[in-house]
């Protein structure tokens, strides 16, 4: 059993208490929110970064293909629905840490305490993108670019 909470402001972290984990949409989000809803810790659906945050970060041109990948690839701009927002916008807090995904899932599982596993991979094609809509893209992520790049 578990017990949501909602703020009534888009909710962009799980805050389990002692700490929050950021609601990164196409960074295994659907995996970390099934992870905590099975673990049976209380937890708040929050705005704000208060406490550390733990995020997993998905390389930005993946996560880009990924969440168009039902769609015609057009316009590449972030901050166009929240699976194209700018992840590095989520990475705020007193501490943060960051994790690849999905090469990292068990390693961020092991520090949040949580039980996961990937389990929402999609089997469709991903679209392809040409050379110039690829530099597109990361131009556009740059800052994401930039965050993935920082995890070792």
């Amino acid at each position: 059993m578990f017990m949501l909470t909602l703020t009534g402001e888009y909710c962009r972290y799980w805050d389990l208490g002692d700490k929050q984990i950021a609601n990164n949409s196409r960074a295994g989000s659907v995996s970390v929110y099934f992870a905590i809803a099975n673990s049976g810790i209380p937890f708040a659906m929050v705005s704000k970064a208060t406490k550390p945050v733990y995020m997993l970060v998905r390389e930005p041109v993946d996560r880009f293909l990924s969440a168009k990948r039902k769609e015609q690839v057009e316009a590449i701009y972030p901050g166009t629905g929240n699976h194209f927002d700018l992840q590095s916008k989520l990475a705020i807090g007193p501490k943060v840490f960051l994790y690849r995904f999905p090469d990292q899932l068990e390693q961020f599982g092991k520090d949040t305490g949580l039980e996961i596993s990937w389990f929402n991979k999609s089997t469709s094609a991903k679209p392809v993108l040409t050379e110039t809509e690829r530099q597109r893209v990361l131009e556009q992520y740059a800052p994401d670019v930039e965050l993935y790049q920082s995890i070792k």
